[in-house]
């Protein structure tokens, strides 16, 4: 197996002069059948990605040229697991891909009613978190029969996705297992990958979920706090991945906002005069065919994209362990910067809140002016003890870093402020958020 050597470079031409390119570091990925050579990522995506935009249509600029995940043999594999990188690995699904339909499955689930989310169909976007000035969509119960004829009927508003517990302790919760004795006995064909979660440290595989629509479908922008192996059963689907370092290119909403872990960049139509770090944003891609396995890392950021027809995929969440606030810092150093600016805004946060409550500041004043501020000068107006509650906050930041430089600091800081992310409005309205096991949800048309 030949090596590939990447270079990372900007990825807006518009704003990436070649001199940055030289000075980017280098990747080594590896790629049956190719000879060693050394190319920037633009003279790789001719090489590589053919298959990908074959299958499945792309939801982000033509400009942005992700580098490629590698597929691995399977103990380059599990190396890439204990070293936390994203990885593929192919045909280990094989034997349920080429049993599990919707007719098959249709069999062994239609004794139940199950969690189906519904969207416009002129974006199908499926965001998992709904309300007004939110997002557009529902979380409905439905049979499957009923699930399979409205998801392909063609006068449909619709689009329609569902999400069910296969495993794990959402099943438990339930109280019973609706599955046929068919699909039961499917588990034990995924039984290998609690050994693998064992051998790479994962933690324990608590949270299975199945995800069965029509194709497609958009999943925008996110990360998630748990490590993550994705089965693709049937149908493509593409993986857009943004390493953890890259938090404030992706602009997370603020962390009091419902949708705190999901970027603000429309990724169709990225407003890059107010989100300009989008343009150098460096990020991978993989597409995962049937039988293949992707691991992606807890915090790294992903949009998703399915290719049309039948698409079915087997989520499988590890448990987070407890840990203290130094222990996450310190246990995830590649996550600096989301961890920072949900720290930032989270104690900065109970610092204005106390305060206000003792009518030392006035009501008006917020968390993100205070950041604004400590990123970049004090208005004439801030009261002289505020200020030096600046100190503390940076204080703390840096011993849970162990450690920062004052560039490092201001670097975190201007980054938590860019494109006046703080001062998103939270919409006061009922809000449906699908993890947690909500129904409900907002359509305009309802």
């Amino acid at each position: 197996m030949a090596a590939i050597t990447l270079r990372p470079v900007s990825r807006c031409a518009e704003h990436a002069p070649m001199s940055e390119a030289r000075k980017a570091p280098m990747r080594s990925f590896r790629c049956p059948g190719r000879a060693v050579l050394v190319a920037s990522s633009f003279v790789v995506k001719a090489v590589l990605r053919t298959s990908c935009r074959r299958f499945v249509a792309r939801r982000f600029p033509e400009w942005l040229q992700p580098e490629p995940v590698p597929v691995e043999s399977w103990n380059e594999f599990l190396g890439q697991l204990h070293d936390r990188q994203p990885s593929v690995l192919k045909g280990y699904g094989s034997d349920v891909a080429e049993k599990w339909n919707f007719e098959y499955l249709e069999r062994q689930m239609s004794g139940s009613n199950w969690r189906v989310h519904l969207v416009p169909k002129e974006n199908q976007r499926f965001q998992r978190v709904y309300g007004q000035g939110i997002g557009e969509g529902l979380v409905s119960l439905m049979s499957f029969p009923e699930f399979a004829k409205k998801s392909l009927a063609a006068d449909s508003q619709h689009s329609y996705y569902m999400q069910v517990p296969y495993t794990g302790r959402p099943l438990q919760e339930l109280g019973e297992d609706p599955y046929g004795a068919e699909m039961r006995q499917d588990r034990e064909s995924f039984q290998w990958l609690w050994d693998v979660a064992a051998k790479a440290a994962l933690g324990e595989l608590d949270n299975n979920q199945l995800w069965i629509g029509r194709g497609g479908n958009l999943t925008p922008c996110h990360y998630d706090k748990a490590e993550n192996l994705h089965i693709q059963i049937s149908g493509r689907k593409h993986f857009l991945l943004i390493p953890p370092e890259e938090t404030f290119a992706v602009y997370p909403y603020p962390i009091h906002h419902p949708l705190d872990s999901f970027s603000m960049v429309d990724f169709d139509r990225p407003d890059l005069q107010r989100f300009d770090r989008f343009a150098r944003l460096q990020c991978f891609e993989a597409t995962l065919e049937p039988g293949g396995l992707l691991y992606l890392p807890k915090y790294w950021w992903h949009q998703v994209t399915q290719s049309s027809g039948d698409n079915i995929s087997l989520n499988f969440w590890c448990a987070e362990p407890p840990a203290d606030q130094m222990s996450i810092f310190q246990q995830n150093p590649r996550c600096r910067a989301l961890l920072a600016h949900r720290f930032l805004e989270d104690f900065t946060g109970g610092l204005v809140e106390r305060l206000r409550e003792v009518s030392a500041l006035p009501s008006s004043f917020s968390t993100a002016r205070l950041l604004t501020e400590l990123a970049d000068d004090w208005a004439e107006d801030t009261p002289p003890a505020l200020r030096r509650l600046g100190d503390t906050v940076k204080g703390r930041l840096a011993e849970l870093m162990g450690g920062l430089s004052p560039e490092e600091l201001q670097e975190l800081l201007e980054g938590t402020c860019a494109g006046q992310r703080l001062f998103a409005p939270v919409p006061e309205t009922e809000v449906t958020t699908a993890s947690q096991g909500d129904l409900g949800g907002w359509l305009p048309t309802q």
